[in-house]
């Protein structure tokens, strides 16, 4: 196992991540392994040959490799309390060495199951989609910001937390670990649902209004799909998309009431 934990991670912490302390799912899931109980399968997507994206399992794969790099202790265990506090290199060598015997299984969606990248983006929207709703309906935004982690939606977020973008939609000012110092951002509607990244995103989907189609939803899908491209090709891409003067406030401007 341990030579196949090598992902790249991005995650924005949500909801779900702050209703359980990330360290105790992290060290529940590595019992599971210690106990040999079946753990879901991660899912896939071959974007080349030989090169994965991630649709579902990030968070299962982010724990594997943060524990085989000793970067944390097992907390919270019931069935085995005698390993809270031990991290992959204090284990006892017997269960370490069953832990590394254990697999997670994988699904991979084959890149030729489409016939184009916009195909392609659509497919992997609706298999992310019926993945992980699981009774929970998620907002397009959300499905987009799973599966289009990088360079792009790193930058969507870093606009949302502009002083300027929280004023004119009336949004608290962001803080550094917003989550636990403002909890009351969670009843934000706007940040609740992704909608203010989903306004950014449309604001750069827009500017090339002449390739819209399938509707506003399907016409952002394939704006996240294309610059996600782009940036990971051309990281220092990003300052031509956002010039940051294209967000200043005029001079004696009115702030517009927030709508809902």
């Amino acid at each position: 196992m341990p030579a196949s934990v090598r992902p790249e991670s991005r995650w924005r912490t949500d909801l779900f991540s702050a209703l359980i302390p990330y360290t105790t799912r992290q060290s529940l899931l590595i019992e599971s392994f210690i106990m040999n109980i079946p753990v879901p399968p991660v899912f896939l997507y071959e974007k080349e040959y030989n090169s994965y994206e991630v649709m579902d399992g990030q968070q299962r794969i982010t724990a594997l490799r943060d524990f085989y790099n000793n970067e944390f202790r097992l907390k919270g265990l019931e069935t085995w309390p005698e390993l809270n506090g031990r991290n992959y290199k204090t284990l006892p060598e017997k269960i370490k060495a069953g832990v590394d015997r254990r697999s997670i299984t994988s699904i991979v969606l084959l890149k030729e199951s489409t016939e184009s990248e916009e195909e392609a983006s659509s497919l992997r929207e609706t298999v992310f989609e019926r993945l992980n709703t699981g009774g929970i309906k998620l907002e397009r935004q959300e499905i987009r910001n799973a599966l289009y982690r990088g360079p792009f939606n790193d930058l969507l977020e870093e606009i949302t937390r502009t002083d300027l973008f929280r004023e004119v939609w009336g949004m608290p000012r962001y803080v550094p670990n917003e989550i636990e110092r403002n909890p009351e951002i969670l009843k934000d509607t706007l940040y609740e649902k992704m909608v203010d990244a989903e306004l950014v995103l449309r604001f750069f989907a827009l500017r090339h209004v002449d390739h819209y189609r399938r509707g506003m939803q399907g016409f952002a899908c394939a704006s996240a799909a294309a610059r996600s491209r782009r940036l990971e090709s051309r990281p220092n891409r990003w300052a031509t998309l956002w010039p940051k003067e294209s967000f200043n406030m005029p001079a004696n401007a009115v702030v517009r009431a927030r709508i809902d």
